[in-house]
Parts: structure tokens; C-alpha cells; sequence
């Protein structure tokens, strides 16, 4: 049995965003993927939560789904991740 060693390069974000809208009142919607290349940053993270260009006045909260990025197309599931007010709530 052959064994091959794969390379981690990075992390894909996908998830659920509630957004406060223009006009009052608020929306959920499923925001466009992201990714962050190298090491995992908090930051980045937060500042990729999108509207999949929807538009709105703020996000009020998201929960994100985590992935690792390997090699050769190769993804792991790695954890999900409660923002709100920009800020996590639980997660990573």
C-alpha cells in the first residue's frame, strides 16, 4: 500500500451571514467562499464576511464553516466558527 504526504497551504470559509439591511430590519444569507493562504489569521477571517454582494448596511453576526487546504486540491473539514458584532463567539 502506497502512502503520499500532502502539503498544507492554506484555509477555505464558507457560511451563513445575518445582515442588517438598508431599509430595516435583517436578512440571512450565504456568503460567497473565501480564502486565506499560509497560517490561519483571525483578522482575515473576520474581514472576509460578505454579503455575496447582496449589500447591506452591516453584518450583524455569521457562522462560518472552516476548511484546511492542501496540495492538490485536497480539503479537510476543520471547524465552525460563531461571529457576531465582528467579534468571535465561539470557534478557533
Amino acid at each position: 500500500m502506497e502512502s503520499v504526504t500532502l502539503k498544507q497551504i492554506g484555509y477555505r470559509f464558507a457560511g451563513t451571514a445575518v445582515l442588517n439591511l438598508w431599509g430595516g430590519g435583517q436578512g440571512t444569507i450565504d456568503m460567497q467562499s473565501w480564502r486565506i493562504m499560509g497560517e490561519f489569521d483571525r483578522e482575515k477571517m473576520i474581514a472576509g464576511i460578505n454579503d455575496n454582494g447582496f449589500g447591506c448596511k452591516s453584518f450583524e453576526s455569521a457562522e462560518i464553516f472552516v476548511e484546511k487546504l492542501f496540495e492538490n486540491d485536497y480539503t479537510e473539514h476543520d471547524t465552525m466558527i460563531e461571529v457576531e458584532n465582528q467579534e468571535l463567539k465561539s470557534g478557533n
